[in-house]
């Protein structure tokens, strides 16, 4: 009668490691499964999340649909402080400076979609701008590029690659002949569109970097 008794306990055991086993990984740990997985961060200028509805929301229908990026997104773009006094330069001393968003307004730089690659279309305008930057009337100037995106990616991904175009042209400018010191740089992603439409069109002109001069106030 013990005999049976043992019999039994050890056939119960095994039953229920039997049935415990089949919510273990290979490795003896038990898993949870993840749901709601969603694909890499969303490219700039067009790019969408990749999720299981086939990687379009209501907004980016409205916006017109998914294009895919030129080049790989960044997994983890850098987030960027909010739009205020242009970076490398504090707040005291961009105020203290007179802005021109006019002079240069011809000069303004295009980017091809979700590029931060200079064109050689547009190189002369930079070259100009150092050209006006180097010269001896313009010594006591310095320049802010303002980096943007057309409407289409995430604000996050949009402000990352806005301030990518505004470097690209700044480096460009240092490579030119100007000192680095004088030229800042500022993204406002989609926030500042030239062109309010949402047709291709109108992106382009979004796609941009501008010059703004920053001159000295004078003294009173």
């Amino acid at each position: 009668m013990r005999t049976v008794k043992i019999v039994s306990l050890i056939a119960c055991s095994t039953l229920l490691l039997l049935a415990t086993s089949g919510c273990a990984g290979k490795n003896g740990k038990h898993i949870t499964p993840i749901g709601g997985a969603r694909g890499p961060a969303p490219g700039g200028d067009g790019g969408v999340p990749r999720a299981n509805t086939g990687g379009l929301s209501s907004t980016d229908l409205a916006k017109g649909g998914a294009i895919t990026p030129t080049t790989p997104p960044d997994s983890n773009p850098v987030p960027l402080p909010p739009p205020g006094a242009p970076i490398g330069l504090s707040g005291d001393e961009y105020e203290g400076m007179l802005k021109d968003a006019v002079m240069f307004s011809g000069n303004t730089v295009f980017f091809d979609l979700d590029k931060a690659t200079i064109k050689k279309t547009e190189q002369k305008k930079i070259d100009e701008v150092a050209a006006y930057l180097k010269s001896s009337g313009a010594s006591a100037n310095k320049m802010l590029v303002e980096g943007h995106c057309d409407e289409r990616g995430t604000e996050e991904y949009n402000r990352a690659l806005g301030e990518r175009r505004a470097l690209a042209v700044r480096e460009y400018l240092v490579r030119a002949g100007v000192g680095p010191d004088r030229v800042y740089t500022r993204s406002y992603g989609e926030d500042r569109p030239a062109d309010p439409g949402h047709n291709e069109a109108a992106w382009s002109k979004n796609r941009r970097g501008d010059f703004i001069l920053l001159k000295p106030k004078p003294l009173l």
